[in-house]
């Protein structure tokens, strides 16, 4: 309005004129609205302003002149609350705007929430921000963060700014939804007494950010983090891509807890033991504003840690940045990143620590019964309690046999187009111990199977590298049928339209990732969709072995299975190349985790494997043609080990399947047998390991060890490149013959080889192993012995002046 009233100018409110001007605007408004309608604190009349961007310039004296003139004219003193972008003066109170599209927010003692964001109808922008309402979800989500906070003041972000789609007031569309949701909310944060008697504060981060008088206070300048999933457990880590980047995670303390008086506290944070540079703590102490704990020295053992500083003289008198307490320092001139979890503070030293292992989001049919099994466990085993501290009416916890499932058993009525949020804690009863919690989605889609407006999707979710990239799903639906999109998790930008009738396509981009792999979910016509990301580097990965041959789409499958043989938690990736050369994208399925969206599509992704666990994946999707096949590479942080299994399912007959074993050697060369007799065929699966284009010799010999193929013989490969043929066809002269084809690996390079055997009638399927060779074998011949008395024959293999026996 200032803006406006100046003629489109910036007004400078120092000066005398534009003091008037200021002023000006706040007294008609308070001339022409009823005394007894004002909004008062301590009978002193509220006044909110905006962005500081829309004045020109402005000091102290601007808002002396308000309160100055504004008593003379009303006889009272404002309550000015400013936006915290007018900095360098001095005022009631404070808040941040921007609530409504980016969450709620804590700001000193002002709390800030807003219910949603659409500006989709404002036709002169030329972009458009959403944050979808998620079922009034969004908007109780940022209460439950602000009454945790405990403010003073709370603000909502807006009443009736529908252009924005940020009002709560009674309309059309949405009834009285909003205004009675905030009164219950208004009811609770008045009600809530602080935690002035509590002996313990916490925070556990995650989608659902839960804060119990220990908050993260900033999300900006030095102070900005990222959330990421990470060896199975949320957690932040400072915002290094920024410019400049950020060195700390700032914590506030709630003032009922501790405030502005030397107590000694224990502070207990869990971190992820990765890298070797080291972080330590800074608080507000008694005698040091930035008082330093020592500093905490990384194994880089990959494994989640817990350390616990004595803070014994803990002042917390709001002193150090944006009025924070204490701050995780993690500078470091090496780029490395450390990520932090759980956050516990306690006036007496900490008991045991209570371990939620992560829900994963899951989707129901309305009217069945689910059994989710919750796994936790304490650190000094002793028993934990589980408790609902969020959850729809259709979900129960079950206790038997020493363990906890979630009963989730959705009435027809359940179903809604958004997700129920759930939230588990988890405590024990030992005095200081530290609890846990764990937040997943529930969706309950609105489907009528058969019926007019039955939603599917194209995919379950989809992986991406460290680059980013673009997606695409098909929702298949009956003509006139509504859907929209929710809203994606951060670094996922919608790029088509975010609603629509009847089929349509919905497109997206996911930007490159430069931190830890990330992952995540949103809703697509009801349906959990899933979204993740590798990190840009994972420490300790490194190369374990690869298969040479997979197969999936029409009549073939492949399932791979993989086991962390160490005693600690590691990571392990798993890339698929295509024929020729480049990445393979699958859809993919993970039976162990059932309720998840699939087909997961996919060239590459991560996983986290507990000790001596193992992971099943299998191809998915509809089996239809062409046949896609190509090679595997695993990569690890552990010794992980694995196979796959490839099945082939005949139009006639049955099924059959074959073994890929996990080549983990690299040799010279690799030595397979072949037998192209009575009928039998033998196809050949290679692989280039290298990144870089190899051509592959090969020396063919028959069975008596006479060389019998071209000199010279070649197979190009690209890097990462694949290819499969059938022996006898590529190399007719092994037609009708038994014998050996040598494979050499180009110098500097590393490939693996596959024998895939044809038997009639029905043509049985099985695998041959290759043989690795330390040098080309030059000279190799094959003896066959006979039976004697009764005992199978051996084969050897004979080059240069030894032996080996090898069948």
């Amino acid at each position: 309005s200032l803006w406006k009233g100046n003629g489109l100018n910036l007004l400078d409110v120092t000066t005398a004129a534009g003091k008037a001007t200021f002023y000006g605007m706040i007294h008609d408004y308070f001339t022409i609205v009823p005394k007894s309608l004002w909004a008062t604190i301590d009978g002193s009349p509220i006044i909110v302003l905006y962005y500081s961007s829309w004045v020109a310039a402005y000091d102290q004296t601007s808002f002396d002149y308000i309160r100055a003139q504004f008593q003379s004219d009303f006889g009272a003193l404002p309550y000015i609350v400013r936006e915290r972008s007018w900095t360098g003066v001095t005022t009631d109170a404070v808040y941040a705007w921007g609530a409504a599209l980016s969450g709620s927010v804590l700001v000193g003692d002002a709390g800030i929430v807003g219910p949603g964001y659409d500006d989709s109808a404002v036709w002169n922008r030329a972009t458009h921000q959403r944050q979808d309402r998620e079922c009034s979800n969004f908007y109780q989500q940022g209460w439950d963060k602000i009454i945790s906070g405990n403010p003073r003041l709370a603000f909502v972000e807006t009443w009736n700014e529908l252009h924005e789609g940020t009002d709560i007031a009674a309309t059309r569309e949405y009834g009285r939804d909003y205004i009675d949701l905030t009164a219950r909310n208004i009811a609770r944060w008045k009600s809530a007494n602080g935690y002035q008697t509590a002996s313990i504060i916490w925070l556990s981060p995650g989608r659902d950010m839960f804060e119990s008088g220990l908050r993260i206070a900033l999300n900006r300048g030095d102070g900005s983090w990222r959330l990421n999933r990470v060896a199975g457990r949320d957690a932040v880590d400072v915002d290094r891509l920024k410019t400049p980047p950020a060195y700390y995670i700032l914590l506030d303390v709630d003032d009922s807890f501790v405030h502005a008086a030397r107590t000694p506290v224990w502070l207990t944070v869990e971190y992820l033991d990765r890298g070797t540079t080291p972080w330590r703590i800074e608080y507000d102490g008694a005698n040091n504003v930035y008082t330093a704990s020592p500093s905490v020295t990384m194994g880089n053992t990959g494994l989640w840690k817990q350390v616990t500083f004595a803070l014994p003289d803990a002042y917390f008198g709001g002193r150090e940045t944006a009025g924070t307490d204490l701050r995780i320092d993690d500078l470091n001139n090496t780029g490395e990143i450390h990520y932090f979890s759980r956050m516990w503070m306690t006036k007496s030293p900490p008991g045991p620590v209570v371990r939620l292992a992560a829900v994963e989001d899951v989707v129901l049919t309305a009217g069945g019964l689910t059994n989710l099994p919750v796994t936790v466990s304490t650190s000094d085993g002793s028993a934990a309690n589980l408790s609902l501290l969020r959850a729809p009416g259709f979900a129960s916890l079950q206790s038997a046999n020493g363990g906890f499932t979630l009963l989730l058993a959705p009435a027809v009525s359940d179903a809604q187009a958004c997700a129920f949020l759930v939230t588990i804690i988890a405590t024990n009863n030992t005095p200081s111990s530290l609890p846990d919690a764990t937040s997943f989605k529930v969706l309950v889609p609105k489907t009528t199977t058969g019926g007019p407006c039955d939603y599917r999707l194209s995919l379950g979710g989809q992986a991406f590298a460290e680059a980013g990239g673009r997606g695409t799903v098909t929702i298949t639906t009956a003509a006139g049928c509504a859907w929209t999109v929710g809203v994606p998790p951060p670094g996922v930008a919608i790029t088509s339209e975010a609603s629509g009738t009847g089929p349509g396509v919905v497109t997206f981009q996911i930007f490159s990732n430069s931190g830890a792999g990330r992952a995540g979910s949103f809703t697509i016509a009801g349906q959990f969709f899933s979204v993740e990301q590798q990190a840009a580097t994972i420490s300790g990965l490194s190369f374990v072995g690869s298969m040479p041959q997979i197969a999936a789409e029409a009549n073939w499958t492949t399932e791979f299975t993989f086991v962390n043989k160490s005693a600690v938690p590691g990571q392990a990736r798993l890339s698929l190349f295509g024929d020729p050369s480049g990445p393979l994208s699958l859809p993919l399925a993970f039976p162990q985790q059932p309720a998840a969206p699939v087909p997961l599509l996919a060239s590459s992704f991560d996983r986290t494997l507990a000790a001596n666990a193992c992971l099943i994946v299998d191809t998915a999707g509809p089996q239809t043609p062409p046949v896609l096949v190509g090679s595997a590479q695993l990569s690890a942080t552990t010794s992980v080990d694995g196979f796959a299994i490839f099945h082939f399912i005949p139009g006639d007959g049955p099924p059959q399947e074959a073994v890929v074993p996990l080549e983990t050697r690299k040799a010279n060369s690799y030595l397979l047998v072949f037998d192209n007799t009575d009928g039998i065929a033998l196809g050949v699966a290679l692989e280039n390991v290298s990144p870089q284009t190899a051509d592959i010799a090969v020396v063919i010999r028959d069975d008596s060890g006479t060389p019998i193929g071209t000199p010279g013989a070649m197979i190009p490969l690209a890097g990462g490149g694949h290819t499969s043929f059938d022996l006898s066809t590529r190399f007719p002269v092994t037609a009708g013959k038994r014998g050996t084809i040598e494979f050499d690996t180009p110098a500097g390079g590393q490939i693996s080889a596959l024998g895939i055997r044809f038997t009639p009638p029905n043509n049985a399927l099985t695998t041959i192993p290759v043989w690795p060779m330390s040098a080309p074998a030059a000279g190799v011949s094959l003896i066959l012995q006979p039976v004697v008395d009764g005992k199978p024959h051996s084969c050897w293999l004979t080059r240069a002046r030894t032996q080996r026996k090898f069948i």
